[in-house]
C-alpha cells in the first residue's frame, strides 16, 4: 500500500512540474515571437512572446493545487472521494497532453496547426470515453463533478439514473469525436464535434428532467 501510494504521489509531482521544466527548456529554442492563433486552414492569425508558453504550464500547477485543497479540505463526499481523485488525475493528464502539443506546435513551425481542429476533437473524444466510464460510478449527489443540473440535485435516484445515462451518451458521443478527428477535414471537426457535444448535453438534460418529475 505505501509503494502504491508512492507511485501515486510520484505520478501527481510529474503531472503538476513536468509541463513548467519542459515550456522553460522549449523557451531558449523558440522565437522571439511564437504563432499564437491559427485559422481553420492552419494559417498563422496571430503572433504572441514566447514567455506565453508558460501560462498553461502555470495553469496546470494552479488546478493541480486547487485539486490537492479540495482533496485536503475534504469537501466531495466520502463515497465519491476516491472517483474524484481519479478525475482530478486524468484532467491534469489531459492538461499535459495539450501543454506537450502546444510545445511540439511551436518547435516544429506553423505545419502543425493546420491539424489543431482534428486534435482537440480526438482528446475530447478521449475525455469523453473516460468520463462515460467513470459517470455511472458516481453514487452521491455532489456539487463538484457529474452531470448536474438544478432539478436533480435534491432527488437522488434521479441523480443516480442521469448520472448512468450521460455515462452511455458520453461513450457514444468520445466514439464520435474520435471518427471525426480520424475522418473529418480540420476546418469542421471542431464544428461537427461541438455539434456533438451540445446534442449529448441536451438530450441529457431533457432525460433528467423527465425522470425527475
Amino acid at each position: 500500500m505505501l509503494v502504491e501510494q508512492r507511485k501515486i504521489y510520484l505520478l501527481d509531482v510529474i503531472l503538476t512540474f513536468l509541463p513548467i521544466l519542459l515550456a522553460l527548456c522549449v523557451i531558449w529554442y523558440a522565437p522571439e515571437t511564437i504563432a499564437s492563433r491559427f485559422d481553420l486552414e492552419g494559417n498563422v492569425i496571430a503572433t504572441a512572446s514566447r514567455w506565453t508558453i508558460v501560462i498553461l504550464p502555470i495553469f496546470i500547477l494552479l488546478l493541480s493545487g486547487f485539486i490537492k485543497w479540495i482533496d485536503y479540505k475534504e469537501l466531495v463526499g466520502g463515497q465519491n472521494k476516491e472517483i474524484s481523485r481519479y478525475i482530478f488525475r486524468v484532467t491534469l493528464l489531459l492538461f499535459n497532453a495539450i501543454a506537450f502539443f502546444q510545445f511540439v506546435l511551436i518547435l516544429t513551425g506553423v505545419s502543425m496547426g493546420s491539424q489543431m481542429g482534428r486534435f482537440m476533437s480526438f482528446l475530447i473524444g478521449i475525455f469523453m470515453i473516460f468520463i462515460g466510464n467513470v459517470s455511472p460510478k458516481i453514487k452521491e449527489t455532489n456539487k463538484h463533478f457529474g452531470f448536474r443540473v438544478p432539478w436533480i440535485m435534491n432527488h437522488d435516484e434521479a441523480y443516480r439514473k442521469t448520472q448512468r445515462f450521460f455515462g452511455f451518451a458520453s461513450i457514444i458521443s468520445g466514439i464520435i469525436f474520435i471518427l471525426i478527428s480520424l475522418f473529418v477535414v480540420n476546418k469542421l471537426a471542431l464544428i461537427f464535434a461541438s455539434i456533438v457535444l451540445l446534442v449529448t448535453i441536451v438530450i441529457t438534460a431533457v432525460y433528467s428532467y423527465k425522470i425527475s418529475k
